[in-house]
């Protein structure tokens, strides 16, 4: 059976900013597209954060299924690019094949869907956020700004950490609340050891006047 949808190509675009490459984990190298006939949830994860994004304007077009869900190699996702008119991509899924077709501007590429189950990523999304801040990895920080210029927004103020001590962080991007995105934390292991650096240090030292020693 052949299914047809279309899908935000910045949430194609913005996924692939977090789905790895090359991982031993093969089933995290690519793209999830899980669809309904109401709308299309999109995900990508390496393990230690998550892009997820809601498409309520995706819906599947079909007569026998009511729910699918396929993973697309990231090297097939990535082919999708920025445009400056045309929102959406079309998607196509052959259940007998496992074969998909992203079809973006009349340019038709396939590759088969990756044959792997994606991690229940539901499972990990935190429920609260109690203030305590926690250390992230830089890089993932950075990706995070990156997935809000692929959404459009590339002001300073793009990106929103909602910390938790006890559980991974979230992450908001401004003016899309399509997008949500998970970061594991940092385990810090000399966290017991470490103090508050001493400020003392970077004061202008005094500077002592020498003696005239008379003749």
């Amino acid at each position: 059976m052949l299914i047809k949808t279309t899908i935000q190509r910045s949430h194609i675009i913005a996924a692939c900013i977090v789905a790895p490459e090359s991982e031993i984990r093969y089933y995290l190298c690519g793209v999830l597209i899980e669809a309904s006939p109401a709308c299309a949830f999109i995900a990508a994860t390496d393990g230690h954060r998550l892009a997820l994004f809601r498409d309520d304007e995706a819906s599947i077009i079909y007569t026998a299924a009511s729910h699918v869900e396929f993973i697309i190699p990231r090297a097939l996702a990535s082919k999708v690019k920025t445009h400056k008119t045309l929102r959406t991509v079309g998607v196509e899924y052959d259940t007998e094949t496992q074969l998909v077709t992203i079809d973006d501007c009349g340019t038709r590429s396939s590759q088969t869907a990756i044959d792997g189950r994606f991690p229940d990523f539901r499972r990990i999304l935190p429920r609260q956020s109690d203030g305590v801040a926690q250390q992230l990895n830089p890089k993932y920080y950075a990706d995070f700004g990156k997935i809000a210029q692929a959404l459009g927004h590339k002001g300073a103020d793009a990106i929103h950490v909602w910390h938790d001590k006890s559980e991974a962080c979230t992450v908001t991007v401004g003016g899309h609340p399509e997008f949500i995105g998970v970061c594991m934390a940092l385990r810090d292991r000399d966290a017991d050891s470490r103090t508050f650096p001493s400020m003392e240090r970077f004061q202008r030292p005094e500077v002592k006047q020498h003696e005239t020693i008379a003749a």
